[in-house]
């Protein structure tokens, strides 16, 4: 066999590094590639963030708002439900003021017919404890209104007066 001339070593060299040189060109476009896709993939990347950064920025700021409403119906509804629990306490008060007027008026229309001097009713004497606030019984009639009619006006007065209690 014959050795190869130094300029046929070169030829070959060359012919190798072109082949790698087309290789390598090769792998850079398949490179390049993939880079592009990346940065095609970064920026909607960055894009989506930017609409997640939105729409979390508007759901904070909502929610804001839902507490505002919360606590502004939250003390409207304490003041509602103050204001009812005073009438509550006020509609009390007037009945027992109611009882014990109705009470007073039927002892003295108990006293008026038959002049015999009567206790004052349960009602009369209420107070504001707690065991006053149940109603009190109907008087029982004494002797000197048992045997006598009432007229008609007196009659409903007098059912309306315990029908309120």
């Amino acid at each position: 066999m014959e050795l190869l001339p130094s300029e046929h070593w070169a030829l070959l060299a060359d012919a190798i590094i072109a082949a790698l040189l087309v290789a390598t060109i090769a792998y850079a476009a398949i490179l390049e590639r993939k880079l592009s896709a990346l940065r095609a993939a970064k920026q909607e990347m960055a894009e989506l963030i930017g609409r997640f950064t939105e729409a979390t920025t508007r759901a904070e700021s909502g929610l804001a708002g839902i507490r505002q409403t919360a606590e502004e119906t939250g003390r409207e509804l304490q003041r509602i439900l103050d204001k009812g629990n005073s009438l509550a306490d006020d509609l009390v008060f007037l009945v027992e003021r109611g009882d014990a007027v109705a009470g007073r008026l039927e002892h003295g229309t108990a006293k008026g017919r038959g002049g015999a001097r009567a206790e004052p009713p349960p009602a009369a004497k209420a107070s504001s404890s707690p065991a006053a606030k149940a109603p009190a019984p109907p008087p029982a009639e004494d002797d000197a209104t048992a045997g006598r009619e009432r007229t008609p006006e007196q009659a409903a007065l007098m059912a309306a007066l315990r029908a309120m209690r």
